[in-house]
C-alpha cells in the first residue's frame, strides 16, 4: 500500500503550504511534489477558464438563438436522395443515409470525403452524417455548410 496524500483543490500557488513540502524530503522530492501541484493546478484551472470564456463571450446563448435556424437549414435537406432521417438537438445535427447496397458505411464516408474536398468538416459514423460546428459558426456559415452536404449528396452515388 502506498501513502499517499490526499489534496484539495488549490487555485493557485499561494495556498500551498511550502514550508511543510520542504520539512523531512530532499530536494528530488520536493520537485516532484511541486510539479505535481502545477500539474493540478493547471488540470483544475482550465476547465473553469473555458466556462469563464463561453460565460463572458455568451457562447451558450448565442447557441441557443441560432438553433432555430440550424434546424431550418439541416431539415432543409430532407427529401435529398439517400437521406432516411434528420434529427437535431441545438447546434447539433445528424443526417442518416441510407446503407449502399455493396457495404454499409460507404455512403457516410463517400459524403464525408465530398464534403471536406468542398471545404467542410463534418464527422460519420456509418451512414450518419454528423454536425457540431462551433458555437461561434455565423448564419452564413450555416448556410455554407448546408449547402455543401446539399452538393455532396447530390454528387455521391
Amino acid at each position: 500500500m502506498h501513502n499517499a496524500l490526499a489534496m484539495p483543490p488549490i487555485k493557485d500557488l499561494s495556498e500551498v503550504d511550502l514550508d511543510a513540502i520542504k520539512a523531512g524530503t530532499d530536494s528530488t522530492t520536493r520537485v516532484t511534489i511541486l510539479l505535481v501541484l502545477v500539474i493540478l493546478l493547471l488540470i483544475y484551472r482550465a476547465p473553469l477558464a473555458a466556462l469563464d470564456i463561453y460565460r463572458d463571450e455568451g457562447l451558450f446563448e448565442r447557441a441557443r438563438s441560432l438553433a432555430p435556424y440550424f434546424e431550418d437549414a439541416v431539415h432543409s435537406l430532407n427529401g435529398l436522395p439517400a437521406v432516411i432521417d434528420i434529427r437535431n438537438i441545438g447546434l447539433m445535427g445528424a443526417v442518416e443515409l441510407q446503407p449502399r447496397a455493396d457495404g454499409a458505411g460507404l455512403r457516410g464516408q463517400e459524403v464525408f470525403a465530398r464534403c471536406f474536398a468542398l471545404g467542410a468538416l463534418v464527422r460519420y459514423t456509418g451512414d450518419t452524417i454528423a454536425l457540431s460546428p462551433p458555437l461561434i459558426i455565423e448564419r452564413a456559415q450555416i448556410d455554407q455548410l448546408a449547402e455543401t452536404l446539399r452538393r455532396a449528396l447530390l454528387d455521391t452515388r
